[in-house]
């Protein structure tokens, strides 16, 4: 469908509901330990209900790319919003650790449209430069989003508790419905394409296999981060809790020139092989400073170094996703939904590797991480040569 036969929907609407699953993962993680005691289980079972997310979220990607091609993207995000809402209602009625995991998955499920189903309207409404900037808008967001959850989340249990955590997110998903039904316009939709040849299609498309690698490198890279800054921030850096809070709101700021930059370079004639080239670079540069940082034991020293290579992290994360998420599917216009789904599912394998892999690595040093990151870097600035390049020269 032409972007011209309908009105372009809102781009704050769409950046509100694309941060939402990073919002839903994050915003609770400060009132672990509170709903721990108030469920009475471990803090290691409560945790348990993070990695369900990311379970029921790769599922939900698959499914609501292919509703949303044979049904609309309206409808898809409709239903999606209303499942979300039900899941969260779910968790805040918990009693037990059973009800909070399926709400915590049913709630994931229900968030994923809100990855794969954006993506296909930014790819139907906008075109060329526009399309640009919203792709930029939505790379910075993301990371942005994933450090304004643990804050908001901290003050919202500090003052009503871990029940108004959930709450907030459940009177998040009712607004997002409300404002989906009033404000979005369709943008696709029709006849559903088969699945199978879909994916045989993709399988044999060495772009997409650079995409996959690329974008769930990069993305594992960044939640890898995440999970492993308090350790280096707090034991390693000395830091208080409150004190690493207000170090995220600085790091992501490195997202916000990522999206400058973008539009500068843009503006400038590069092309998406040179952007990519560029913010694979500076996370590479990005992950060997912190690697240099890592290994100073002054606090007053290392804390500023290590805050602009971690933001620096962030520049190269935007510029890298943004404009892949902008090129990956241009190939699949007539199957957007379903061939998001597919791509969304493989590279959230990635992410969940690379994460997985962070994690049986975490040893307590604060080097670990950097060279990790080294190593990923590297393989994904491999699976740009040898896969991506090739389909992006000259553009």
């Amino acid at each position: 469908m032409s972007p011209a036969r309908f009105p372009p929907p809102s781009v704050i609407l769409l950046a509100a509901l694309v941060t939402l699953p990073q919002i839903g993962e994050t915003i609770y993680t400060p009132a672990l330990a509170d709903l721990a005691a108030g469920l009475a289980i471990s803090e290691s079972q409560a945790q348990t209900s993070l990695s369900v997310f990311f379970l029921g979220f790769a599922l939900g990607v698959l499914v609501w790319g292919r509703f949303s091609d044979r049904w609309g993207r309206r409808p898809a995000l409709l239903a999606a919003l209303a499942v979300y809402a039900a899941g969260s209602l779910l968790c805040v009625s918990a009693d037990g650790l059973t009800v909070l995991r399926m709400g915590r998955a049913v709630q994931a499920f229900g968030a994923a449209a809100c990855s794969v189903v954006v993506q296909a309207v930014c790819r139907e409404a906008f075109e060329g430069d526009k399309r640009v900037r919203v792709f930029a808008t939505i790379g910075m967001l993301i990371p942005l989003s994933t450090a304004i959850g643990p804050l908001l989340g901290g003050m919202v249990t500090t003052l009503w508790g871990w029940r108004a955590t959930l709450t907030l997110l459940l009177l998040m998903g009712l607004v997002l419905w409300l404002a989906v039904w009033r404000a979005l316009p369709e943008t696709g939709g029709g006849p559903t394409p088969a699945l199978l040849p879909v994916v045989r299609r993709m399988l044999g498309d060495r772009f997409i296999a650079g995409m996959v690698a690329v974008i769930g490198i990069a993305n594992g890279v960044l939640f890898s981060y995440h999970g492993e800054a308090p350790f280096l921030l707090i034991q390693s850096g000395g830091l208080t809790p409150a004190e690493y809070g207000l170090t995220g709101l600085w790091v992501v700021n490195g997202s916000v020139v990522g999206a400058m930059v973008l539009r500068y370079l843009g503006r400038k004639g590069w092309g998406s092989d040179a952007l990519i080239r560029l913010g694979l670079i500076a996370m590479l540069l990005a992950a060997g400073g912190l690697a240099g940082v890592a290994g100073l034991s002054t606090r007053d020293f290392a804390l500023v170094p290590f805050i602009a290579f971690a933001a620096l992290l962030f520049t190269g994360f935007t510029l890298t996703t943004t404009v892949c998420l902008h090129r990956a599917l241009e190939r699949y216009h007539d199957a957007l939904g379903t061939a998001g789904a597919v791509m969304g599912l493989a590279y959230y394998a990635v992410v969940a590797a690379v994460t997985q892999g962070m994690a049986a690595l975490h040893d307590g040093q604060s080097i670990t991480f950097p060279l990790y990151s080294m190593a990923l870097v590297l393989l994904a600035l491999l699976a740009y040569v040898a896969l991506l390049r090739p389909g992006l020269k000259g553009s």
